[in-house]
């Protein structure tokens, strides 16, 4: 059986994948002999393979992992934000979700030198995006701008980032889309469903979620994916 830390420790690795794809900016981690390091985009190795764990760099900074502890180092491998928190997800829009306390621990939000901008007040927290992260508070999930005020109020099963202006969320099993001032703009109709990226955004059907983990990837559990536009029509898919 999975433990909670588990569970935590493979959703934050799901959500820091889809946010190193956004924010990737010249290092890549890598792994040799169960440690990680860094990489140039040619392949080049910037910093030796030292870390429990590590994320693609974002804005400058790359996430790291130390004795059982995430931090923050620079592009030739110094400490900037010492390792001290119990989970963390990469900066962006100038901030970082962290957390303390353990597993799941409670969350907030620094800025490059550590400090807090935002007060641990969340029992999960999202990436900036937009303007807006999504947070849960007591089991639902909402959106917070970047003064740490409640946008739009927790109401949600789930949620995922704003990108070119909507974010997808979910009530009860059906996931559908939402514009910044909290307006269901396409209904909640589907098994899963991801940020847009060039107007088109996956979405799922036959939902197989047997052996689900909250909050990780909903297209990791759907056997048919589908494609729709900004208007919930369904597209065919954009070719990469």
């Amino acid at each position: 059986m999975l433990t909670l830390a588990t569970i935590l420790m493979v959703l934050t690795f799901a959500v820091q994948a889809q946010q190193s794809k956004k924010n990737h900016n010249g290092l890549s981690s890598f792994e040799k002999n169960g440690k990680y390091g860094y990489v140039d985009a040619k392949g080049n190795v910037r910093i030796e393979p030292q870390y429990e764990l590590a994320y693609d760099f974002s804005e400058g900074l790359g996430l790291v992992r130390i004795n059982n502890k995430f931090g923050f180092v620079d592009r030739i491998g110094h400490i900037i934000i010492e390792p001290k928190y119990s989970l963390a997800i990469s900066f962006s829009e100038g901030l970082a979700p962290v957390a303390i306390g353990g597993y799941p621990g409670k969350w907030g939000y620094i800025d490059k030198t550590g400090g807090w901008v935002i007060p641990i007040n969340f029992d999960y927290a999202l990436g900036f995006a937009g303007g807006f992260a999504a947070v849960k508070v007591d089991e639902l999930w909402g959106y917070i701008n970047k003064a740490g005020k409640t946008d739009i109020a927790p109401q949600y099963g789930n949620a995922g980032q704003f990108s070119e202006g909507l974010a997808p969320v979910s009530i009860g099993d059906k996931w559908g889309y939402i514009d910044k001032s909290g307006k269901i703009v396409i209904a909640l109709q589907f098994d899963g469903a991801e940020p847009f990226l060039n107007g088109v955004a996956k979405v799922g059907f036959e939902y197989d979620c047997s052996h689900c983990i909250d909050g990780l990837p909903p297209t990791m559990y759907l056997t048919t994916i589908k494609y729709i536009d900004k208007k919930g029509r369904y597209v065919e898919p954009t070719p990469k």
